[in-house]
């Protein structure tokens, strides 16, 4: 599930939170141990440590710094060799989304927190 923007005219998505957190990534049958850098309701970045290919599905599994486990479904969208790549979540359960919701709004997004300094 993905915010399409409002009326506003705003050109992302969804808004980026900065966050560190360990993603179990299952993708064309082996698991890799990654890195969060950033979120936001309609994806995430992780630090990649290979290159994985863009429009391929992988599952990912992450905690939210202690408000539970999440299990998400997502579309490969972007990726940098060693450096990180971008998922697009396109399958996330209901209640899944609501706890990244209520947790991405006790964080800052990127944009103000850069702005603040």
């Amino acid at each position: 599930m993905v915010d399409k923007g409002d009326e506003t005219g705003h050109q992302r998505a969804a808004s980026r939170h900065r966050v560190r957190f360990a993603v179990s990534c299952e993708v064309s049958g082996k698991t890799i141990q990654m890195q969060a850098a950033n979120i936001s309701r309609g994806g995430i970045m992780l630090l990649a440590p290979e290159l994985l290919k863009v429009g391929t599905m992988t599952k990912l599994t992450f905690d939210l710094e202690g408000r539970g486990r999440i299990d998400v479904r997502g579309m490969i969208r972007h990726a940098v060799m060693e450096k990180s790549c971008g998922v697009e979540f396109v399958e996330i359960q209901a209640a899944d989304q609501e706890r990244l919701s209520e947790y991405l709004a006790a964080k800052p997004e990127i944009a103000a927190a850069a702005s603040a300094s």
